[in-house]
């Protein structure tokens, strides 16, 4: 039985909760350091006779100045000990609070880490999360975003992990997904088979061929703009298959799929030879096609900042245009929210002080821990290391996230996300940043007009003189007539502005000049392809453009084109 909604009560409530939501950060804006050491002070309190309590007398602790004496920074491993016990059932060890879910990693670092999450953090997931945008998005001067469904190309298993005592263990979208199975078709484009898939075949083609079909969706919604951007330029590539299957109304025959998912799909599908007409059309002519394949699409909601950016100006330039808005959904990882947006369309985002609480490392400082800042303390224009202490559990941690303050809202600080720390290459101190890598192809690719899909750098200390081997996916590359050896020169030129490091390095011999190869088309598709058959969230993969391990490098090197 079809689930029945009142779409105009439901976007109704949506807009007041989101407008409560927008009142609250507005409020906290006055007072953002009395509002963080009330939190700290009172979350100490509840946990003063917890094991971790106990062991670091937080029953002593009256002040900011006592918590930092007596509590260390920490990373995951200074926690795992109690969060292995918490997960065989023992309570109290680092939180009052039941903990009723552990958010995986996805193990980019090494063994997945299994963070802890109280019915508050996850309360606060979903209050900051879910429901701000919704009153930044009631002040736009129209409603087109309230008349369709979101493109989301989130895919979740049936069933979640569990730790031994219980407690769900996964990616925390997949356990609210899952919770809220029955309703993803009602917000969504993309139909179950898609979301929820029951076997291993081709899901990309039935998210777009749905996602065309629906002429009124209004949200592209992805974790990172990098996914967005390979979904658009799948959709330009594809479009003459995926406009015949809409006319015909009937999935291709070209894909593999278990008789009852194509059973299913084709049931769910018509022909439409209106629609099929239409998107032709656009698709001929149009460049920017999003707007005119989706009349009412208003935003995008996506992570767009530090190395992401890149990704956001070529949707922009390439695909959507001025008028459709973005919500950067700020800082958010598996440890909680340590942001939300400042506005729809801004780079910027704005501390939680109800929370967590907040301490910030001078990065200028490396690691002298004397010099941690409160929100009170931060200056404009310097990068530090996020240090915070989470209603879950984990206490002055340091996530090895940099940000950048970039101004005030009332005494609010705000920030943008820079780079995440230790993503540099150093093989003679250079410091070439993930950043810096960005900027130089970014600078390439408009000098040569070069559509750069991604790239890789190996910091190769093998050859003769160590050098930077870089590794770069084209689309179309068979259609390129610029020479390799052309691209790599220019590339050189913008790496050598924007880290002159690198250069002098260069010019002194430590460092021979790089080696520029290109990969085969699709590489770094079948390269999430094969992340997600090992069991990794789609949603979760970023992009690899450091290589790191043996596992990268065999990877990406096994696709160069000969």
């Amino acid at each position: 039985m079809a689930i029945q909604f009142d779409y105009d009560k439901l976007n109704q409530d949506r807009c007041v909760k989101g407008r409560e939501v927008m009142a609250h950060v507005k409020e906290m804006c006055a007072d953002p350091m009395g509002i963080n050491t009330h939190f700290l002070m009172e979350l100490l309190e509840k946990n003063k006779d917890t094991a971790f309590g106990r062991e670091h007398h937080f029953s002593e602790i009256k002040t900011i100045e006592d918590y930092q004496k007596m509590v260390p920074v920490g990373v995951y491993d200074n926690f795992a000990p109690y969060i292995e016990r918490m997960t065989r059932g023992e309570k109290n060890m680092l939180t009052a609070d039941e903990v009723v879910h552990y958010n995986i990693t996805s193990g980019t670092t090494g063994v997945p880490k299994r963070i802890p999450l109280t019915q508050k953090a996850m309360a606060n997931y979903m209050y900051y999360g879910e429901s701000l945008i919704y009153g930044l998005l009631d002040e736009l001067p129209d409603d087109r975003w309230k008349r369709g469904r979101r493109i989301m190309l989130m895919e979740c298993p049936d069933t979640i992990g569990h730790v031994e005592d219980g407690t769900t263990c996964d990616i925390l979208s997949f356990k609210l997904n899952t919770q809220h199975k029955k309703y993803y078709p009602i917000f969504n484009t993309s139909p179950m088979e898609a979301a929820f898939p029951r076997g291993d075949y081709e899901t990309r083609y039935i998210h777009a061929l749905f996602a065309l079909k629906d002429r009124n969706a209004s949200c592209l919604a992805f974790t990172f703009s990098s996914h967005c951007l390979e979904f658009l330029r799948y959709l330009r590539k594809t479009w003459p298959m995926l406009c015949d299957d809409i006319e015909n109304g009937c999935v291709n025959k070209a894909y593999e799929l278990p008789d009852d998912i194509r059973a299913s799909l084709d049931a769910q599908l018509t022909p439409d030879p209106e629609r099929a007409a239409e998107l032709r059309t656009i698709f001929k002519e149009k460049k920017q096609f999003v707007p005119y394949v989706w009349p009412n699409m208003t935003n995008v909601n996506s992570v767009a900042t530090g190395s992401f950016r890149t990704y956001a100006e070529r949707l922009i330039n390439d695909y959507m245009g001025p008028d459709i808005h973005w919500y950067n959904i700020g800082l958010c990882a598996s440890e909680g929210m340590y942001s939300v947006p400042e506005a729809l369309d801004s780079q910027y985002s704005m501390f939680i002080p109800d929370n967590m609480f907040y301490e910030l490392l001078p990065v200028e400082t490396e690691d002298d821990l004397s010099t941690i800042c409160t929100l009170d303390q931060v200056e404009v224009g310097k990068e530090y290391e996020l240090v915070c202490t989470t209603l879950s559990g984990l206490y002055r941690y340091r996530q090895a996230d940099v940000v950048r303050i970039v101004g005030f809202k009332d005494r609010m600080p705000l920030m943008e996300f820079v780079c995440r720390k230790g993503n540099v290459i150093e093989m003679f101190a250079e410091k070439t940043s993930e950043k810096h890598l960005i900027d130089a192809v970014d600078g390439m690719a408009h000098e040569l007009s070069l559509d750069v899909v991604d790239f890789s750098v190996y910091p190769n200390m093998e050859a003769g003189t160590p050098r930077y081997d870089v590794l770069l996916e084209l689309a179309n590359s068979d259609e390129v007539t610029v020479p390799v050896e052309t691209m790599a020169e220019v590339l050189t030129k913008y790496l050598y502005k924007a880290n002159i490091l690198y250069y002098n390095h260069v010019m002194s011999k430590d460092l021979a000049p790089l080696k520029l190869q290109l990969l085969q088309d699709q590489t770094n598709v079948l390269y999430k392809e094969m992340l997600a058959y090992k069991g990794w969230p789609v949603a979760q993969i970023k992009p690899v453009h450091i290589i790191r391990n043996e596992t990268q490098r065999k990877f990406f090197f096994g696709l160069v084109k000969s």
